[in-house]
């Protein structure tokens, strides 16, 4: 159904610089992939991991804590 809406959106008004999404859409798509990790732990983490970083209202923070989380996903995955 939102993409009907998006789509109507486009036929009258310009395309937008940047599309936003809901979070309910976005966490249930998260859900769905999260088939993709293996674990039941690391499943959790990740997810609570995404969530905190959705609920991030301050950029700044925002940035902080996804570069962390970057790093240390890079990290890992080279050791």
């Amino acid at each position: 159904m939102a993409e009907a809406f998006y789509n109507a959106w486009l036929l009258i008004m310009d395309k937008p610089l940047k599309r936003l999404f809901c979070t309910w859409h976005v966490d249930k798509r998260w859900r769905t992939n999260l088939s993709k990790v293996k674990g039941k732990e690391k499943k959790a983490s990740v997810y609570k991991t995404m969530k905190t970083l959705l609920e991030e209202r301050d950029e700044h923070v925002f940035k902080i804590e996804f570069y962390g989380i970057q790093w240390g996903l890079q990290s890992t995955c080279t050791s």
